[in-house]
This record gives structure tokens, C-alpha cells and sequence, in this order.
């Protein structure tokens, strides 16, 4: 992504929310994931949901914001099967998430502490 920015070509962000995953789906990766088998995983999700819970943010904004903080990205490719949250999805890129938010997912340890976009 790096690499791309630096000559200049912008990119679109896509699989925002990990086939789902990240915002309560049960595909993970694009395969079906179960608790036993990923135990991992749920827990992060737990976790991020926890925080985001606790500062008042949809998880799906989270992941948004998260999508386009790294230099370069110029856009989203969102799917949505629902005309009505198409408004949601615009007030999702647009809106910006605080940096306490963002701090306490490195402090929790669900990003990594030196992430220098967010």
C-alpha cells in the first residue's frame, strides 16, 4: 500500500468488515467460523465490540474510519442490499471517530500500538 501511494495511485478499500465478521456476521475470512474452532477471534470481535460499545460507536463506523486511515486509500467499495443504508454508509466515511476511541483499542491490544494513522 506503501509502495502504491508513493507513485501516486489511489486505492480502494474493500472487505471492510472481513466478510462480515467484524460487524456480527459468521463468516470470517470468507469461510464459516465457529466459537470452538476460532475461539480467537470471537473474542477479539467481543472486544472491539466492548470498546466500541463503551464510546457510543457502531462497529461497522469503526471499521470504516479504520479502512481509510491508511494514506492512499481514496475510497470504499461497501455492498449493501438495503437502499436505506446507503445514508448510514456516506455518514460512516465522512465522519471521523475521536482519538480517545482509537486509543483505547491499542491500549486494550486489538491494534497495534504503533499504528501511526488513527
Amino acid at each position: 500500500m506503501e509502495q502504491l501511494h508513493r507513485a501516486g495511485i489511489p486505492m480502494i478499500n474493500s472487505a471492510v468488515f472481513n466478510a462480515g465478521f467484524l460487524i456480527g456476521g459468521p463468516y470470517f475470512d470468507y469461510q464459516r467460523v465457529s466459537e470452538a474452532t476460532h475461539p480467537e477471534v470471537f473474542d477479539w470481535r467481543l472486544r472491539f465490540h466492548t470498546v466500541c460499545d463503551r464510546h457510543g460507536i457502531q462497529p461497522a463506523h469503526a471499521c470504516c474510519q479504520f479502512s481509510l486511515s491508511p494514506p492512499g486509500v481514496a475510497a470504499l467499495a461497501l455492498n449493501t442490499s438495503k437502499p436505506v443504508h446507503i445514508s448510514r454508509n456516506v455518514e460512516y466515511v465522512t465522519c471521523s471517530l475521536p482519538d480517545a476511541f482509537w486509543n483505547d483499542l491499542k491500549t486494550e491490544g486489538l491494534l497495534t500500538p504503533d499504528y501511526p494513522h488513527v
